[in-house]
């Protein structure tokens, strides 16, 4: 199965928990917020109007806007 084009880039939150080259990638809908489960928890992302232009791509910004722990 081919992997989709990055469309969004990820801005905010801890570089040990998403780690710089993770943090271009695709999403299904960039319009709506993104939970990414990390470990034992979920970094949460909101979207934002600003782009970013990375090897001939327009990617929508996404800011950390906080973590959630994943109950046992």
């Amino acid at each position: 199965m081919p992997q989709s084009q990055p469309n969004v880039i990820l801005r905010g939150g801890s570089v040990q928990l998403v780690p710089d080259e993770q943090r271009t990638r695709h999403v299904c809908d960039p319009s709506q917020p993104l939970k990414l489960a990390v470990a034992n928890r979920y970094e949460h992302f909101e979207p934002t109007k600003d782009t970013v232009s990375r090897g001939g791509l327009e990617l929508k910004v996404m800011e950390w806007v906080g973590r959630t722990y994943v109950a046992e």
